[in-house]
């Protein structure tokens, strides 16, 4: 189901912008049907069992990031972190 606040915030950007933003969206929307999509801090985020990502659109990339990345279980160890 489309967010509307979430469509409104992707539709600022520049249309390649837009154009990673929706894939990744997808990507996300497609994972699970029980992720809830929803506009947290102007970004796009996605939430399931309080486990959480967000797209950070901007001018020249998009961001893929996890909250609290760190505390997630790298199963087949392909995480990288700093």
């Amino acid at each position: 189901m489309s967010n509307k606040f979430v469509e409104e915030c992707i539709s600022q950007f520049p249309e390649h912008i837009q154009e990673i933003t929706y894939s990744l969206r997808r990507l996300a929307l497609d994972s699970t049907d029980q992720l809830k999509e929803e506009l947290k801090w102007g970004m796009p985020s996605y939430a399931v069992n309080k486990k959480n990502c967000y797209l950070q659109p901007s001018k020249k990339h998009v961001n893929l990031s996890f909250y609290k990345g760190t505390q997630l279980e790298d199963i087949k160890p392909i995480y990288l972190s700093n």
